[in-house]
């Protein structure tokens, strides 16, 4: 059975990671709404969107 110091850090990993998909899908989701239009923005949001979801 995990420690309370193992457990907390499971939490907060598996929290993180949550958050990090999240992030990837709200800016996926803007550049596919538009962004993706605009000269320089469109395929920085991209790349931001790629790096988040392949970051280990």
């Amino acid at each position: 059975m995990p420690t309370n110091r193992a457990a907390a850090r499971l939490v907060l990993r598996l929290a993180g990671a949550g958050l990090t998909a999240a992030m990837a899908a709200i800016h996926l989701s803007l550049w596919a709404e538009g962004y993706r239009d605009l000269a320089t923005i469109g395929p920085l949001f991209l790349t931001r969107t790629t790096t988040r979801v392949s970051r280990p």
